[in-house]
Order: C-alpha cells, then sequence, then structure tokens
C-alpha cells in the first residue's frame, strides 16, 4: 500500500481545542482551570492530574513518530525493461521522526508498474532499498590458483515479504543510481535508511559449466596424479613451458600411428603434478541487472583438465591457455586442443554467488 504525505501534528492546537473551563477565556495558550473546583466533577479532576497530562501528551508523540512524510521524490528515465522498450524508476526518500532533514527509509517503484526481472514482466512497487553492495568475487581454479577477480557496485532492492516471509531481490546496476545513492549512503541525511556492504565471495570453476560458488573442490586430487603410469599413445615430442603461476613439461603424444598429428598433450608441474589436457573454453561472463545495464564482459580462459581414475577438472593459467589455444591454430594439433566459447549472462546475488540469467 502506497504512503501517502501527512501534515505534522500540531500540539498546540490539539490542546487549545479541549476546553476544562466552567467559564470560557477570550485568550488561550493552553489549559486553565477554573477557580471554582467545587463545580467541576470527579473524573474531569482526575482528567487534569499531571499524571494524565504525561499519558496524554506521550500518546500524541507515539502519534507522530508512526506518521511517515515524502520529504523527496526521484525518478531515473528509461531504467527498467519492458519488452523492447524502457521506463523508468523512482524513488521516494521517507521520514519517520519530527526531523525532515533526515530520511529513516527509501522505497521505489516503477513508472507503470512494470519492469523486466530475470526474462518476464513483473511490477517494482513500494521496494525498499537496503543497500549499495560493493562486491569482490574471487575466481579459483581447482588447483587453489586464482585468476582475478570479479569488482561490481549494485544497489539492492527488496519487494514486500510473500506469506513465506521471502521478498523478493531487485538489483540495480545503473551507474548514475549507484553513484547517487553512495554519496547519499555516506552524508548526514543517511538516518539507517540505507548501509553500504562490502560483499566477499569465492567463484569456483568447473568443467562444462559457469564458475560457482557450490564448485569447490578438495585439492588433495593433485597428489593423486602423481601415481601411475597410464598408456597415452606414441611420445612425440617434450617441450617446456614457464608461466607466471608454474614451470610445466609439455608432452605430446600420437595414437592413430601418424607421427605428425597429436591427439592428447600431457602438462606435468615441476611439483609432479600431472594432468591430460581435455579443452580450452572461453567463458564471456557479462553482468546484468533488472534495468538496461550493458557492462562489458569478461572474458576467462578456463582449462579443462583431467585424470584417469582421478577425476575432471577445471583450471586457469593464462599462460598456458594461450601457448595451447595457439597449438590449437595448426592442423596436426586439432584433434588436442578442443577450443570453444560460450556467453553467460549473470546476475549477482546478494551474498555474493552469482546466477544465470535468460536475458
Amino acid at each position: 500500500m502506497a504512503i501517502s504525505p501527512i501534515n505534522s501534528v500540531s500540539f498546540r492546537n490539539n490542546y487549545n481545542q479541549v476546553n476544562f473551563e466552567g467559564k470560557k477565556h477570550e485568550k488561550s495558550d493552553g489549559l486553565r482551570v477554573s477557580n471554582s473546583i467545587k463545580a467541576i466533577p470527579l473524573a474531569t479532576l482526575i482528567a487534569l492530574s499531571p499524571l494524565n497530562n504525561i499519558e496524554a501528551d506521550a500518546q500524541v508523540k507515539n502519534t507522530h513518530a508512526n506518521r511517515i512524510e515524502v520529504v523527496q521524490a526521484k525518478t531515473y528515465d528509461k531504467i527498467l525493461f519492458d519488452g523492447d522498450s524502457s521506463i523508468g524508476l523512482k524513488f521516494r526518500y521517507l521520514s519517520s521522526d519530527s526531523d525532515n532533514q533526515t530520511i529513516e527509509k527509501i522505497d521505489a517503484e516503477s513508472q507503470e508498474l512494470l519492469s523486466f526481472v530475470a526474462g518476464s514482466s513483473r511490477q517494482i512497487e513500494n521496494a525498499e532499498v537496503k543497500s549499495i553492495n560493493n562486491y569482490q568475487l574471487s575466481l579459483v581454479g581447482a588447483d587453489g590458483n586464482a585468476v582475478g577477480s570479479i569488482k561490481h557496485s549494485q544497489l539492492e532492492l527488496r519487494g514486500v515479504a510473500n506469506n513465506e516471509g521471502r521478498r523478493k531481490y531487485y538489483p540495480i546496476a545503473n551507474e548514475q543510481i549507484v553513484n547517487d545513492f553512495t554519496s547519499f549512503a555516506n552524508s548526514d541525511r543517511n538516518n539507517g535508511a540505507i548501509q553500504i556492504r562490502s560483499v566477499k565471495n569465492t567463484l569456483y570453476a568447473a568443467p562444462g559449466k559457469m564458475p560457482s560458488t557450490y564448485n569447490k573442490v578438495n585439492t588433495s586430487w593433485m597428489d593423486k596424479t602423481k601415481e601411475g603410469n597410464f598408456n597415452f599413445g606414441t611420445l612425440l615430442k617434450e617441450d617446456n613451458l614457464s608461466t607466471q603461476k608454474n614451470n610445466y613439461t609439455l608432452k605430446f603424444y600420437s595414437s592413430d600411428n601418424k607421427d605428425n598429428d597429436v591427439e592428447t598433450i600431457l602438462c606435468e608441474r615441476e611439483d609432479g603434478v600431472r594432468f591430460k589436457i581435455d579443452g580450452l573454453r572461453v567463458l564471456n561472463l557479462k553482468v546484468v541487472a533488472e534495468e538496461s545495464y550493458d557492462d562489458s564482459p569478461m572474458s576467462l580462459g578456463c582449462i579443462d583438465i583431467s585424470w584417469p581414475n582421478v577425476g575432471k577438472f577445471t583450471i586457469f593459467d593464462n599462460d598456458l591457455f594461450t601457448s595451447l589455444a595457439k597449438l590449437g591454430q595448426y592442423s596436426n594439433f586439432t584433434k588436442a586442443v578442443n577450443l570453444s566459447q560460450s556467453n553467460y549472462n549473470i546476475m549477482i546475488n546478494s551474498d555474493g554467488s552469482i546466477s544465470k540469467v535468460n536475458k
């Protein structure tokens, strides 16, 4: 239900409307009691006692404190998707105390109550502005090595609670809105209306998937690759490669009796960890939110690997990825290097986890 502006309560006017006098006075700045005490009923005397006046005054003040006034409203045009067009998003700055210079709550609603929400048309009505969320999401491979992080800021809105107490999550990543609300959050006008959160989380790589907080694996698999000998065909050549993360020995195998064709590439790190190259994936991750937020995708080079009787994993090493991708351009390496590309639109959730968005 929308909250309409409410005029301030005047304590003085309310008291002046109450007349306990036996005789009317021409001017009155407050309560005046007649000298004819005997003519005043007992109930009236009780009502005039100091204790009851204090209770009445507290009730009026409490009534005032519970009222909410719209102090300011601001609309950002053409923010939300509505099919092929876009509509505005309106914010209302609300004061719930006697000081209209401070704001205790901010709500939001879309123009015409329509917005684009994760692929469907829904309403944003009386959503509450909760926080500015500054994210730092580390990207980590199965070997524990990080390739970098996603840094992103967005405004978090929450809708009206449903029967289960859950509130719909609306992320707004528009740069102007994020900057405006960050400035407001750091100002004296912010009286608990909005907070600034620093959210850190880790996204783990996995074969055939986009990074996720749920993909974490135990790095004990690496020691298991040091054990056992397996036949991968005829060893054609060995080469050494040094990257910023590791020193590798690359071994090229042929299994079809054609000396010029390489079907399998093995990598052995200087610490003895071994793995077979299964494929290279370029993941283009684009952060989207409720509005027409057009961020540049971030490209990740994922190396899918495996080892017999151990499992399949994904690691990050940009130098190794680039070197293998260059080899894959030669015809005799096409069977050994499978290069693919995937595009993902992702939404960053409140806790820093990510969700795939069909948009």
